[in-house]
């Protein structure tokens, strides 16, 4: 039966477990721990106050990371970028340079290249490598999508990231690593995916998603090494997807369910 239950104003993200806690950040920025067991509250404040930030435009959607003994988000502003807080008080840990930008609506995704750990992100104009460890930030390179819609989580594969948005299309780069320091080099770009939201996935070589403006909302095939449009389909229409047991399970925004061969 039902353990507990409250009310939290606002749903975006999902909320992440780690153990016996539960982290959520709200839309407007309300960031809460609590104790996944009986609901009760750990620690609590508003990130965006905290840090002099302020709401993009749909307001904060993204997943918080939990890495170690760190919370991860991405408030932006003209503070900061991305902030480490302890995952046990919501102490500040550090706090990466600002790019002068408001936050995305991707999620952060952790990768390890080379012996440097990595936190990739979407800002509302780019996108950001954080340095896991300290804070530095790495890079930061402009991407911006129709109505700066930046909303995928970055894919990273074999010491590459891939993104794709609206309008603004796909990008592939290679991480370079030398000297504790890294950077990007781009390796292709297309227009033949732009994913609006519902995300792409990485299968077998290949990327999955809807294009929207290009391609008018076609479920897209293309090749990771290349970039490539392999293939095109209507299938359920735009939507998210997600995969299992060899297949393709697409959803689109009208509720019709597909099942895929990929």
């Amino acid at each position: 039966g039902k353990a507990w239950t409250g009310d939290r104003p606002g749903t975006r993200g999902t909320p992440t477990i780690d153990g016996s806690r539960l982290f959520h950040q709200s839309p407007l920025g309300n960031l809460i721990c609590l104790d996944a067991k009986t609901g009760d509250r750990i620690w609590e404040f508003n990130i965006l106050e905290k840090f002099q930030s302020k709401t993009p435009n749909w307001a904060l959607a993204e997943s918080l990371l939990v890495d170690g003994d760190h919370l991860i988000s991405c408030p932006g502003g003209p503070q900061t970028c991305m902030v480490a807080l302890n995952k046990k008080t919501g102490s500040v840990v550090w706090k990466a340079p600002s790019t002068g930008e408001l936050a995305g609506y991707a999620s952060p995704t952790l990768v390890e290249y080379q012996g440097m750990r990595i936190v990739i992100t979407l800002t509302l104009k780019g996108m950001i490598g954080v340095n896991a460890d300290t804070g530095e930030l790495l890079w930061h390179v402009k991407h911006e999508s129709y109505a700066d819609e930046n909303v995928m989580m970055p894919i990273y594969h074999d010491g590459h990231v891939f993104i794709s948005t609206l309008q603004a299309g796909s990008v592939k780069w290679k991480i370079n690593v030398k000297d504790g320091k890294a950077s990007l080099e781009e390796i292709w770009r297309t227009q033949e995916l732009d994913n609006h939201h519902g995300g792409v996935i990485f299968v077998n070589g290949n990327l999955y998603g809807t294009s929207t403006v290009r391609n008018r909302n076609l479920w897209v095939c293309l090749d990771w090494k290349t970039g490539r449009n392999k293939y095109m389909d209507k299938g359920v229409g735009k939507g998210s997807l997600t995969y299992a047991d060899g297949m393709l399970y697409t959803l689109s925004i009208d509720g019709i369910m597909g099942l895929v061969r990929p």
